[in-house]
């Protein structure tokens, strides 16, 4: 089904619009269950070999940082 129909179904947007949060997570801040589903995200990232070598994100972050 093309996405104007999509619109006129759903009268707006056939999807959620949000703004990524830049927000860095605490465990402190999370309940156990959520703190389990990032680190089991995290982890399916890990196997599906979504990394970058130390060295790099080191240099990434005090780039970022301006240190």
């Amino acid at each position: 089904m093309r996405v104007q129909n999509q619109i006129i179904l759903n009268n707006g947007l056939p999807f959620d619009v949000k703004i990524p949060s830049n927000k860095i997570l605490n465990e402190d801040e999370l309940t156990k269950e959520e703190l389990a589903k990032e680190i089991f995200a995290a982890h399916d990232e890990v196997l599906k070999g979504n990394t970058i070598p130390f060295d790099q994100f080191n240099e990434s972050l005090k780039k970022d940082l301006k240190l």
